[in-house]
């Protein structure tokens, strides 16, 4: 767990560290790095390093948080399929090297975990009908859209965002037509 910062030179701390080890993942393993040597890259001491966080997991996970917090401030209020996934893949598109270095490390469940943790702050317009169902819904689709940007990271982000996000907004709205016309009996309209 790394603590949630308002002072100013506490947040300049932990964006140095969370740069350092973007910056140190581009030549070695996330495996192989220790707090000394991302402490000595980032030039805060290791105190400060303790004071944020525990473990540079929790490193990975404040970059993460930070990833996220800046596509919800600039998500679209109340997109809909086609404007959440064309702007859920552009940013993604945007950040693509530091994607590239959770694939390369094996740490893409990092992405889908804190996903899972904002996608209820995410007001994709499900419309009324959803009900009780918009929960699985929603945590289908944010396994899907990770899913798909794992496969695009290991293309090496090779096709437009027009089509990757084309193709996840059709899936997606098929996906709620087919719950939204699916009707407790068990039939489908």
């Amino acid at each position: 767990m790394y603590t949630k910062q308002t002072n100013p030179v506490a947040i300049r701390s932990q964006t140095l560290i969370g740069r350092s080890l973007y910056d140190l993942m581009k030549t070695r393993s996330y495996t192989d790095i220790s707090v000394t040597e991302l402490c000595r890259h980032a030039g805060v001491g290791r105190k400060t390093f303790y004071r944020n966080f525990e473990t540079i997991a929790d490193v990975l996970q404040y970059n993460m948080d930070a990833f996220f917090a800046s596509f919800l401030k600039n998500c679209p209020k109340d997109p809909t399929f086609a404007e959440y996934s064309y702007y859920f893949f552009l940013f993604c598109k945007t950040y693509r090297e530091r994607l590239a270095l959770l694939y390369r490390n094996n740490l893409f469940f990092i992405l889908e975990q804190r996903f899972l943790a904002i996608a209820k702050d995410i007001q994709v317009n499900w419309g009324k009908e959803a009900g009780d169902q918009v929960r699985y819904i929603h945590e289908f689709a944010v396994g899907g859209c990770v899913s798909l940007v794992f496969q695009w990271a290991s293309r090496d982000f090779a096709e437009p965002v027009e089509e990757i996000s084309t193709q996840a907004a059709e899936m997606l709205e098929k996906l709620y037509t087919k719950e939204k016309n699916h009707h407790s009996d068990g039939s489908f309209t």
